[in-house]
């Protein structure tokens, strides 16, 4: 689903959208004339890979999701998350696809494994 962003209004709208089995829901409103606030919950199951056993397994996704979109590029100083939107548009499919490439790039046990409570042994390799 997108949202042209010069066509959001300053009062807040509910959204809901659905991508494989993650849904991300929740309002959206202009707080400037080229930023958006994105206050969204994002559910679903999503398979990944157990680090530690390279079993796949399924993780359950509930995570609160608060962002800006920015129409062009962001040059405002506060320290806040911002996408800025290259063509003008807010594209909750690509959020989705962002979201869940990033918790699959992070470090994963499945039940099994975390239920051994085992230490987790981490090697740091540097180039000679």
């Amino acid at each position: 689903m997108k949202i042209d962003l010069r066509k959001i209004p300053n009062t807040e709208k509910k959204f809901e959208n659905k991508f494989n089995s993650v849904r991300i829901q929740g309002i959206f409103c202009k707080v400037t004339p080229h930023l958006v606030k994105i206050d969204s919950l994002i559910t679903g199951n999503v398979k990944i890979t157990c680090s530690r056993c390279g079993e796949k397994c399924e993780k359950e996704l509930d995570e609160k999701l608060i962002f800006f979109v920015s129409d062009g590029i962001y040059e405002g100083k506060e320290d806040i998350l911002v996408l800025e939107s290259e063509d003008g548009f807010i594209d909750f499919d690509e959020i989705c696809q962002s979201e869940i490439a990033s918790l699959l790039s992070d470090y994963h046990l499945c039940k099994e494994c975390e239920e051994k409570n085992e230490p987790i042994n981490i090697e740091i390799i540097k180039e000679i």
